[in-house]
This record gives structure tokens, C-alpha cells and sequence, in this order.
């Protein structure tokens, strides 16, 4: 005999937190990655060529659709390993057909766009600058912590795995 307690449904809606490259990045290299990150796990079987399109031209490109870190983050790519076409102006829209887990539509549809340039990204952002510096002593337990790289980063990397401050 046991007692089950009550039903809790879920009717958060999800949302689209970030995307990168971010709206009006220009000279984006060929072989970049575009990511949607999103509020909430989201069902892989809702992202489909029609609700989530990434477009030059007006045109839809063939894209290949991964989710990662527990269906948060999707990563979008040109079909056939093929790269993302050069000094071309692209849309990325994401459709209220994506749903989270519990079948929730994504709260509202969600556009970018980005230009590409002509060459390839070959080499990973370095650290310029880091405050507090490093062995800074007698540092305010206040002090906003800044990294400061040599190219834009994509925010959707950073996780606790990738950033540690600490001790």
C-alpha cells in the first residue's frame, strides 16, 4: 500500500538563451559552428529542416542538427561536411515547432543573422589579459573576475569545465 503525491506537469516554456555566432557578426570564418542555446532540454525529434532553418538567399541550407549538453545546446551544420559559403549574408531562425521534453512549444520564434567572410579559422582565441592578475594577493572578495581573449569566443563554451576560478 503506498500513496503517490500529486502530478506536477510542466508548463515552462522553453527559450532561446544565446546563439553564435550572435546577430550581425560580420567576416564570420567559413568553418564556424553555428549553436542555439536553449533554457530547457529540447526534443530532438522537434528540430527538423522547417523549425529550426538556416537560410543565404532566402534560400534553405541542407543542415545537419546535434544536441549536446543534455539537449540544451543544438549545433548546426552545412550538410555533407560541407562549409558555410563564402562572404554570404545568413538567417538563422528557430521556429515555435521546437519542443521541450514535455511537449511545450519554444515561448517565441527567434532570428539571427550573420555574414560570412572568405577565410577559415584556423587558430584558437589566446588570453590577453586576466583580472586579477595572476598571484594577485589581498585581492577584494568583490572584485568582478574578467578574461579578455584575442578573438570573440563562443559563450555557449564556456561551462564550469571549460572556465575554473578557483583555488
Amino acid at each position: 500500500n503506498f500513496t503517490t503525491g500529486p502530478v506536477v506537469i510542466d508548463t515552462t516554456l522553453p527559450t532561446v538563451l544565446d546563439a553564435s555566432p550572435r546577430t550581425g557578426t560580420q567576416n564570420l570564418p567559413i568553418n564556424a559552428t553555428v549553436t542555439v542555446l536553449f533554457s530547457e532540454p529540447v526534443s530532438f525529434t522537434s528540430i527538423t529542416q522547417q523549425t529550426v532553418v538556416l537560410s543565404t538567399g532566402g534560400v534553405p541550407v541542407n543542415t545537419q542538427f546535434t544536441l549536446e549538453r543534455n539537449n540544451t545546446v543544438l549545433r548546426i551544420k552545412p550538410a555533407n561536411l560541407l562549409q558555410l559559403q563564402a562572404n554570404k549574408f545568413y538567417e538563422l531562425t528557430v521556429t515555435q515547432g521546437v519542443l521541450d521534453l514535455a511537449g511545450n512549444p519554444l515561448g517565441s520564434a527567434f532570428g539571427s543573422s550573420f555574414t560570412t567572410g572568405s577565410g577559415t579559422d584556423t587558430a584558437g582565441p589566446t588570453v590577453t589579459t586576466f583580472v586579477p592578475a595572476a598571484g594577485a594577493t589581498n585581492v577584494s572578495r568583490t572584485t568582478t573576475v574578467s578574461i579578455t581573449f584575442s578573438e570573440p569566443v563562443n559563450p555557449i563554451t564556456f561551462t564550469p569545465t571549460t572556465v575554473n576560478i578557483g583555488s
